[in-house]
């Protein structure tokens, strides 16, 4: 007898009744596919152990992070509150044009400056209204007319406010200004801006 015959098999397995034998190749292919599984699981986004973010992926992050961040305030021009020909004040003006930037105005600020503030600027002179919903700094909102006058003020705005703050007179420009601005530099109805 060969050498073969002689040696004792380990007993087949039995599994449901049914004796299993398991070859080489079986267990070669069972190894490959939970490798593969594996590493599917493991590599893909949202998996336990996600890849390294792209570049592409990072930056959104970036993006999403700065969304939430305070715009900075933008020096986009000058503007000049003029009182009886003479110069009230100057301040520094971020202009808002865009319906998105309307939208947002000082949203979301924690400060502005005392010689900062910003202008919207509208295609056409009609009623204006403001509110100050998630504006966090209490601001004086200066209605102008096309001919650049200031029809009316709604000073010292409650911070995150829905009150509608309307004009008394259609506007076609906006300026906000920090709470006790139009105050302290004696600007009131009829003063002429230039910007």
């Amino acid at each position: 007898m060969s050498n073969r015959r002689n040696k004792k098999a380990s007993p087949p397995k039995k599994v449901g009744g049914k004796k299993l034998r398991w070859s080489w190749g079986s267990i070669i292919a069972i190894f490959l596919a939970v490798l593969f599984l594996a590493s599917m699981v493991f590599t893909r986004p949202g998996g336990f152990g996600a890849a390294a973010p792209s570049k592409s992926s990072s930056s959104q992050a970036a993006t999403k992070n700065n969304a939430n961040a305070e715009p900075p305030f933008k020096k986009e021009g000058q503007l000049t509150f003029r009182v009886n020909d003479k110069i009230a004040q100057q301040i520094d003006i971020e202009i808002v044009d865009q319906t998105e930037e309307i939208r947002q105005g000082l949203m979301y600020r924690t400060k502005m400056g005392e010689n900062q503030g910003m202008l919207f600027v509208f295609p056409q002179e009609e009623p204006r209204s403001f509110w100050m919903r998630n504006t966090f700094i209490p601001l004086d909102i200066i209605y102008v007319n096309s001919n650049k006058e200031i029809v009316s003020i709604q000073k010292y705005t409650t911070p995150k406010s829905d009150k509608s703050l309307p004009s008394e007179a259609p506007a076609q420009y906006v300026i906000e200004v920090n709470a006790g601005f139009c105050d302290r530099y004696s600007i009131g109805k009829g003063t002429v801006v230039e910007f």
